[in-house]
């Protein structure tokens, strides 16, 4: 064996070492990635867990200013409003950030889309709807043309009152057992 063929010898396992290489790092990358979307996912998890533990565990008593203010927000008393005001602006920060995350592929679409669909739920409700339309317009625009969107394309799909109504018949449950 002469010394050309010793070097197109080495030449080739050089070769294979990089694309050995080349596939180790995508890999990598993969993995990473993939790990990045569960820490991420998680984060927005934990972030709803506070969300709700902030607005209802904590504070029961603005599960009825929330079904009222979904039912009929024009008609909530001013700090009534002010607080579901307070709440779906929350969630709306919410799902903004879900949003993000999805723009910038931290997150799935198939994560995404059932907290879209549930914030369509709510500001296609009777007061969601009022809400939608006093507030959006201070709200950042991939959340509003995202949800407007959505909620054109499921306007014939039923709102948080029509789906949920024993959440939003409380009031009157516990008047009727009060009565009993």
């Amino acid at each position: 064996m002469n010394w050309e063929a010793i070097g197109a010898v080495v030449e080739i396992a050089g070769a294979f070492g990089v694309i050995a290489t080349l596939i180790f790092l995508g890999v990598q990358i993969r993995q990473s990635s993939m790990a990045t979307m569960a820490a991420t996912f998680d984060a927005i998890l934990a972030e709803w867990r506070q969300l709700e533990r902030n607005s209802f565990i904590e504070h029961p008593e603005n599960i009825r200013v929330f079904a009222d203010g979904l039912s009929d927000f024009a008609n909530l008393e001013l700090n009534d409003q002010r607080l579901f005001n307070y709440i779906m602006s929350q969630y709306a920060l919410f799902i903004e950030n879900m949003i993000q995350q999805h723009q910038h592929n931290n997150i799935e679409y198939n994560q995404l889309a059932p907290w879209i669909n549930y914030f369509s739920m709510l500001i296609r409700s009777p007061g969601g709807e009022v809400w939608w339309q006093q507030y959006k317009i201070i709200l950042a625009s991939n959340l509003t043309e995202t949800m407007d969107e959505h909620r054109l394309k499921n306007s014939t799909r039923p709102n948080i009152v029509d789906l949920l109504p024993y959440f939003f018949e409380i009031d009157q449950q516990l008047a009727e057992d009060d009565d009993a």
